[in-house]
């Protein structure tokens, strides 16, 4: 079950992150294709705007802003989960559960709030010393706040 370390707010923006259970697997961005559709996929069925997404060998750190009335990105969440698995599940890379049960979610509450918020994002790479500068890292969007936009 996924569950959440903070509180919802109806059509909010939020910042989540979520991660592999092994901190050493490469297998976000070795199946980044595949996690980018299933992220899309789940976007159609339950809609909601994508602000920055980044995904890391462990990680992912996303940005997204609910529908008027929405407090639910637990549900998205799960979904994208479980996809993803189910669609590694023929493959040696996938034990029983890849992911960390917990997905860590803060709410934006100002555009300054947005604006750190983003650029921690961007900077994941970077800080993880994988690339030199955010706009190297093939795995992260660049998008203007509160567009709905498919996953990096």
């Amino acid at each position: 079950m996924t569950q959440a370390s903070h509180s919802t707010v109806p059509d909010g923006t939020y910042l989540f992150t979520l991660g592999l259970k092994d901190r050493s697997s490469t297998l976000l961005v070795d199946r980044a294709g595949l996690l980018r559709t299933v992220i899309a996929e789940v976007q159609q069925e339950r809609p909601f705007a994508i602000d920055t997404v980044v995904i890391l060998p462990d990680r992912i750190h996303a940005i997204w802003t609910l529908p008027e009335g929405d407090t639910d990105y637990l549900t998205r969440w799960a979904a994208i989960k479980s996809r993803f698995e189910r669609a590694l599940a023929g493959s040696s890379l996938v034990p029983d559960t890849i992911w960390q049960q917990r997905v860590k979610a803060f709410a934006i509450r100002s555009p300054a709030d947005l604006e750190r918020h983003r650029k921690t994002c961007l900077a994941g790479p970077v800080d993880a010393g994988l690339v030199d500068r955010p706009s190297r890292w093939p795995h992260a969007s660049f998008h203007g706040p509160r567009a709905t936009r498919q996953a990096a």
